[in-house]
């Protein structure tokens, strides 16, 4: 499970900091001694996902979206109402979120 950051993210340990373009449309970014994945970047925007895993949450959270049902395993279903929505839908609507973000700041 991932969280979702729209407006970039700061990362305050970076030395170890290390990153794989995974394909052509996100790179990703892992720890450099220890290989434990951190968090994906969509390329050409401020989107990252992270790693729920790896930071200090807050208790009491709940799932907004999921992304890429499509792509998923089928052995496994996630409880709850939040929408679902294939890769194609995901892509459209980070488009969508990133076009707004710039016009904003025309």
């Amino acid at each position: 499970m991932g969280v979702g950051f729209h407006d970039g993210l700061t990362v305050t340990h970076g030395a170890a900091l290390k990153w794989y373009d995974s394909s052509d449309w996100a790179r990703r970014g892992f720890c450099g001694e220890c290989g434990t994945s951190l968090f994906y970047n969509l390329k050409g925007t401020d989107f990252y996902s992270a790693s729920s895993s790896c930071l200090d949450m807050p208790s009491g959270m709940a799932l907004s979206h999921e992304y890429f049902i499509d792509e998923k395993p089928d052995f496994y279903d996630l409880a709850g109402e939040q929408p679902r929505l294939t890769g194609a839908e995901a892509f459209a609507l980070f488009q969508k979120d990133d076009d707004q973000k710039d016009n904003k700041n025309d």
